[in-house]
């Protein structure tokens, strides 16, 4: 079996929709709009993968209150994501904050379609592929993103259209627009060398 086939056998089964919920602190990454939404899917063999620093005590408690205790896997800290990525049939990430969001476009970048929350900042990079929901708590809002791309021919399209986004802003391109903004702030050309005189 391929490496895909093992993960997913060993968290919840070959069947099914599998979304990946990545980031440590769980309560500002909005993993209980995660576990909300998921209650709420029509999809009835969707399952969540939670990766991350926290403590999963009381999020268990809480995927049983909202009766998805089954399908909720806690895979812990990992330092394996590209793996996930490729196993996962999608990532979702509702955040409440954040600045900008790495793993949405890690995401994409492996061909996965991407859930996430108007305040995450790689929203804006992802518009128009990713499904963006402008509340971090609108759980029905985060369960028909999810719905949606119960499709595979969804997933399919809404992954090549992120990596084609990604390959676009790789790590050069994002130094040279962060280098470019330093430079606005300066008041100096970006193409001019900023040697010291």
């Amino acid at each position: 079996p391929s490496e895909r086939e093992v993960f997913r056998s060993q968290w919840g089964g070959p069947e099914g929709t599998v979304w990946l919920f990545p980031g440590s602190g769980f309560h500002r990454k909005g993993l209980e709009t995660a576990l909300a939404a998921l209650s709420h899917c029509q999809d009835p063999d969707a399952r969540l993968w939670v990766v991350g620093k926290d403590d999963p005590r009381r999020w268990r408690k809480r995927a049983r209150v909202w009766g998805v205790e089954d399908r909720v896997f806690f895979l812990g800290f990992r330092q394996d994501l590209e793996v996930l990525y490729h196993a996962a049939d999608g990532m979702i990430l509702p955040t409440r904050y954040d600045g900008w969001g790495l793993v949405c476009l890690e995401a994409a970048a492996s061909g996965r379609p991407v859930i996430t929350s108007g305040q995450c900042g790689a929203a804006e990079m992802l518009e128009g592929v990713a499904r963006v929901v402008e509340r971090a708590d609108d759980a029905v809002g985060f369960a028909a993103a999810m719905d949606h791309f119960s499709d595979p021919e969804q997933r399919s399209l809404a992954g090549r259209q992120g990596r084609a986004i990604a390959e676009h802003n790789g790590w050069s391109e994002c130094a040279w627009s962060l280098r470019s903004a330093y430079l606005d702030v300066r008041g100096a050309d970006p193409g001019r060398s900023t040697q010291k005189d």
